[in-house]
């Protein structure tokens, strides 16, 4: 997984602990109730190591989620696990990008790889799509890119050229490339395997170090994003700031 932002990090709030999670599949000759937030003596702490950064503890939900996984999905060895309070975990730089991380900002992020929210735009997916048919290869949908905000007014690659902006109540700066792995040549529905998109994304979406990238990483600015900040389907993208390098770059390639 490339990014897969869920950037849900609940460490057990009263408004949670007393919910459940209930594990349902056609494949399983039962359904699982469990608490969401899990008493200490029903889970064991585990080590995992993610995508990028370094080791991180987990709370794990035991051998009967396990075992109703197993059922469920035929994968041997899959564990459920949480992030508890012992959790700590901070953006994470991509060292091929060459964008550093702001001195002011190192936010917290759950299992995503690198940061905790995804920017992409369907005006971009429909330049993709449109060298995709040219190439007389199958287009793709947003699902490939796993994003948790999609814009629809932005130019095919624009979002390249972002500094700041606001979204709803928040504000976020527009910060690191998003390199794109193996995981996006997996069709959604079928699992089967391709070349693609990765390979047209390589025509003319490749960058040094073999980055090819779709989407921007975006970081909360501090003192603009809390409890109260909210984002919802419809909300405008408002463009605070643009990054000049990346912008002038953006127009000499798309523009």
């Amino acid at each position: 997984n490339d990014n897969d932002n869920d950037n849900d990090n609940d460490n057990g709030s009263d408004a949670t602990k007393h919910k459940k999670l209930l594990l349902s599949s056609p494949n399983a000759t039962h359904e699982l109730e469990l608490d969401l937030v899990p008493h200490n003596n029903d889970t064991r702490a585990t080590d995992v190591v993610p995508m990028t950064g370094p080791t991180v503890n987990l709370q794990d939900y035991g051998e009967d989620a396990t075992q109703w996984i197993e059922q469920a999905t035929g994968v041997k060895s899959l564990r459920l696990t949480r992030i508890g309070t012992e959790y700590q975990r901070h953006v994470t730089v991509n060292e091929y990008q060459n964008e550093p991380l702001l001195a002011t900002a190192s936010p917290p992020v759950s299992l995503a790889n690198e940061a905790p929210y995804l920017l992409t735009s369907t005006s971009s997916l429909q330049d993709l799509n449109q060298r995709l048919r040219a190439r007389n290869k199958d287009p793709v949908d947003m699902r490939r890119f796993r994003p948790n905000i999609v814009d629809v007014g932005l130019a095919p690659w624009e979002d390249d050229s972002l500094a700041r902006v606001r979204i709803g109540t928040a504000e976020f700066w527009v910060w690191q490339r998003c390199g794109r792995c193996s995981m996006t040549t997996v069709n959604r529905d079928t699992l089967e395997r391709s070349s693609e998109p990765l390979a047209t994304l390589g025509t003319f979406r490749l960058r040094e170090n073999g980055q090819r990238n779709f989407g921007m990483h975006l970081i909360p600015v501090p003192g603009t994003v809390g409890n109260n900040s909210i984002i919802q389907v419809g909300d405008a993208l408002q463009i605070l700031e643009y990054d000049a390098e990346r912008q002038a770059e953006w127009k000499r390639l798309f523009g």
